[in-house]
């Protein structure tokens, strides 16, 4: 039975999240602060935690930040005031954050978008899932690069597709991947020009750009343009994943 750990000052959210998981077979704990938080999670191990953004006290990214320091593999979803994120890509990136949803869409639509992470994770109703689905695209003038990300994500359970330029990814998209992975600094269309038109023509793709050392600023731009987040090489594969299970399995495409 996967144990989840909800962690958020309004009551109400508390108890209406706890009936929805426990109606769904989770075994479920409730705190208040982060402090409490921290003393439950290290004693029960929970499987995910819910956790609220703005938190009296102790706050939930500084509960996250502590959570981290024992724990670097537990899932954790941030719960925001609204629907307008206000976590930079690089605190996400930082904590490991897997996702972020709003209290404003209710107990029963975050249901929806948990239930697939603990289905997939150790404890779950699925230890071994037999993948996560879907088409991933990555746009990166390095070979190795494209070989890197191809063989590890075709072993999550995902089509992967492969451009070595933004020409060629621009017409990889017909072929109507569920995310594109784009580097930044490639011979002729650059990254962020890519980006552009992808948004122009699927404005609700989510695209993670890749940056080299120095392109900070570019990709910055890139966040400002509406890529969803960036990381810099070298990357973290495993990072890599928790944005493409966010995005892909919990279809926070649609937020």
């Amino acid at each position: 039975m996967p144990k989840v750990l909800v962690v958020d000052d309004d009551v109400k959210m508390r108890e209406a999240l706890y009936d929805a998981l426990t109606r769904k077979g989770h075994a479920v704990s409730t705190a208040g602060t982060g402090g409490q938080a921290l003393e439950m999670l290290k004693a029960q191990r929970p499987q995910l935690v819910l956790l609220d953004v703005a938190l009296p006290g102790l706050s939930g990214l500084e509960t996250a930040a502590r959570i981290r320091e024992f724990d670097s593999e537990v899932p954790i979803i941030l719960l925001e005031d609204s629907e307008q994120k206000t976590v930079s890509p690089a605190e996400l990136q930082r904590l490991a954050i897997v996702g972020v949803v709003s209290h404003a869409w209710g107990a029963g639509r975050i249901l929806d978008r948990v239930e697939p992470l603990l289905a997939r994770h150790p404890g779950g109703s699925s230890a071994e899932p037999a993948g996560i689905g879907g088409t991933l695209l990555v746009v990166d003038d390095d070979v190795q690069i494209q070989e890197l990300l191809k063989t590890f994500f075709q072993s999550k359970g995902l089509r992967v597709l492969v451009a070595g330029s933004g020409e060629e990814g621009l017409k990889a998209l017909a072929k109507r991947p569920a995310l594109v992975l784009l580097d930044v600094n490639m011979p002729g269309m650059d990254g962020v020009m890519a980006l552009k038109k992808i948004k122009a023509a699927h404005p609700a793709l989510p695209v993670v750009m890749i940056s080299g050392g120095g392109e900070e600023v570019m990709a910055r731009g890139a966040l400002a343009a509406g890529a969803y987040d960036y990381v810099s090489k070298p990357f973290s594969l495993e990072y890599l994943e928790t944005i493409v299970l966010s995005k892909v399995l919990l279809g926070m495409e649609t937020d």
